[in-house]
């Protein structure tokens, strides 16, 4: 596996701070998948990207 060139993230989105990034091995196709967290006063946001 190789990583692809450092690429700055949109503004409000700080990246996998806390949750590394896991290989989902159970699938046919294993896919990395990374957790996403988003928090403000009012509301947090968890997204995937895999």
């Amino acid at each position: 596996m190789s990583w692809s060139e450092r690429e700055q993230l949109p503004p409000g989105i700080l990246g996998p701070i806390k949750n590394k990034a896991c290989i989902n091995l159970l699938s046919l196709a294993p896919r990395i998948i990374l957790q996403f967290t988003r928090y403000t006063r009012n509301f947090w946001m968890k997204w995937m990207l895999v």
